[in-house]
């Protein structure tokens, strides 16, 4: 269940259209599919580089934070109230946004730099093997896996409701 509802002053990222990628606030709400939409302009023209138009609701990721907010308040008390919140700061730090800033990197790789990455996790795998082989060899192997010792405890069980019974 969403816990972040379509509400005047919440703070959206647009995630499909010309404008994907981008921030704005939710200045008014037009009908139950679409709302007016605003954002500040900031030296951060990547993010907030919005004029105020109707957007559809399903092409928004409704963020949790919210400014409190009028219906239809200014270009500029929007963003006196964005900067004095620190919202862009926020966003980029949110768990969304970091992933989707790592999946676009990721897609960014040239074919040379996957080789490089490819070959980077070999060098760590085989040392990350290396390792629990000598935790292995000084520890020893288990001697019996999970089923065997599922078993085995369940034998004891069942001898000692025997036991009680007699």
């Amino acid at each position: 269940m969403t816990k972040n509802f379509v509400q005047i002053g919440r703070v959206a990222i647009i995630n499909s259209g010309p404008e994907k990628g981008k921030f704005a606030v939710i200045a008014n709400v037009i009908d139950h599919k679409r709302v007016l939409i605003d954002s500040p302009k900031t030296a951060d023209d990547k993010y907030t580089s919005l004029k105020r138009q109707a957007y559809s609701t399903r092409h928004l990721r409704i963020m949790k934070y919210r400014l409190s907010m009028r219906p239809d308040e200014t270009h500029n008390v929007i963003s006196d109230l964005w900067s004095k919140h620190k919202i862009t700061q926020r966003l980029l730090s949110s768990k969304y946004m970091v992933r989707k800033l790592k999946q676009e990197k990721k897609e960014n790789l040239t074919d040379f730099d996957r080789f490089k990455l490819y070959k980077l996790k070999q060098r760590t795998n085989r040392v990350l093997k290396q390792k629990v082989r000598a935790l292995r060899d000084r520890w020893g192997k288990p001697t019996e896996t999970k089923d065997q010792r599922k078993k085995r405890l369940s034998e004891r069980k069942t001898k000692k409701t025997v036991k009680s019974s007699k």
